[in-house]
């Protein structure tokens, strides 16, 4: 179902730092354009005394925390919070005073972690740009790039067995279609690897407690490179996904 529906001038909007065009959910899945939305979908999902180890799939780390957290700690006693208030809540910069916006598509990691200490348990950071003594977060291992769609669905039973994990729906998947790209226009891994990845998650989604997708369009070279991906991972999982036709429809609409 559309959380938020795309509107037909979808192709002329930007997702940018912090604008959100649409957001889809079904079952365990949700998909967005811009991934800051992932911090509102764990927000509506996970219990806030549990624990999870989270699968980052994506070009960057996402792991700024420069926002002050007064500026948002209210959040965790607004129940429930919408999408609308979620991606609208901002805070006065201390030098111009001017407004920002609290949550982007590089800090909601962090600033949840800030608010959910014990959420990120064990994680995985499958990021071409990672840096390990530029973040302060606790990263289990960077996987390279030509292990992830053979070798996922291993990492993830394996961690499972070493801590005798006794809940089996405890991952949470963070994937970005940017991550198959580079220098935000080439695609980089091909689309049969990327099926070979979904092929392998699905071998464990009974270990999997929510699997969140960004298109990122900006960061693929535009709205169809990552579309077209993401219709892709859309069919290995069985999605009902179908941005294209969605907009079709919106402009099919006659006004009255």
């Amino acid at each position: 179902m559309w959380i938020l529906e795309p509107t037909k001038d979808l192709y002329q909007k930007e997702s940018g730092i912090d604008k959100l065009n649409f957001l889809f959910k079904q079952d365990k899945f949700y998909i967005m354009d811009n991934h800051l939305a992932a911090g509102w979908c764990w927000l509506q999902e996970l219990n806030p005394d549990e624990s999870y180890n989270l699968f980052h799939i994506d070009q960057h780390m996402d792991l700024w925390n420069e926002t002050p957290k007064e500026a948002y700690q209210h959040i965790q006693s607004i129940n429930p919070l919408s999408i609308h208030d979620f991606t609208n809540l901002e805070y006065r910069d201390a030098t111009s005073n001017l407004p920002i916006k609290v949550f982007n598509y590089a800090n909601y990691i962090l600033l949840l972690n800030n608010l959910y200490p014990n959420w990120f348990k064990k994680c995985f950071f499958a990021c071409n740009a990672y840096c390990q003594n530029k973040n302060d977060f606790n990263i289990y291992y960077n996987p390279y790039g030509y292990e992830l769609p053979t070798h996922i669905a291993n990492w993830i039973d394996e961690t499972d067995r070493a801590e005798e994990e006794k809940d089996t729906n405890q991952w949470l998947i963070n994937l970005d279609i940017d991550y198959f790209f580079a220098d935000n226009k080439f695609q980089l891994y091909t689309d049969e690897s990327i099926r070979v990845l979904c092929d392998n998650i699905l071998k464990c989604m009974d270990k999997i407690k929510l699997v969140t997708i960004a298109l990122s369009p900006e960061c693929c070279g535009g709205w169809e490179k990552a579309i077209r991906i993401t219709n892709i991972i859309a069919e290995k999982f069985k999605l009902n996904f179908d941005l294209e036709k969605e907009i079709y429809c919106l402009e099919e609409v006659e006004p009255l």
